[in-house]
């Protein structure tokens, strides 16, 4: 059954950020974790899903610019507001800023004597 206008709620800013930031919380605590546990400076041994949540978050920056760059299409004009590809790129950079901070974070935890 298709839906009237009226009932179709637009995806706006708020909506592409907060997707942005679904994908990059679990990410992040996931790399802190993993570099708590695995982290070393130089020349050490990683296991094997050591560069999972790197290549993850990689591969998650990808998929969500191509759906950003894909909410910017004339056909979805009634499904996305012009905010929302804004506001995915925005989620996006704080999402990164989250993870590597994270990251570092993880690295320097105490199991590392910091």
């Amino acid at each position: 059954m298709t839906q009237s206008p009226e009932g179709l709620k637009i995806k706006n800013g708020w909506n592409g950020f907060a997707l942005s930031l679904k994908i990059y919380i679990p990410l992040s605590i996931i790399a802190f974790f993993n570099e708590s546990v695995n982290g070393c400076l130089f020349d050490c041994e990683y296991p094997s899903y050591y560069l999972l949540p790197r290549r993850l978050a990689l591969l998650s920056a990808l998929i969500l610019v191509i759906i950003a760059g894909a909410s910017r299409r004339k056909i979805n004009v009634d499904v996305y507001d012009k905010w929302y590809a804004t506001g995915v790129i925005f989620g996006i950079i704080v999402g990164v800023a989250m993870f590597v901070f994270l990251t570092i974070l993880g690295w320097a935890s105490e199991i590392h004597g910091w």
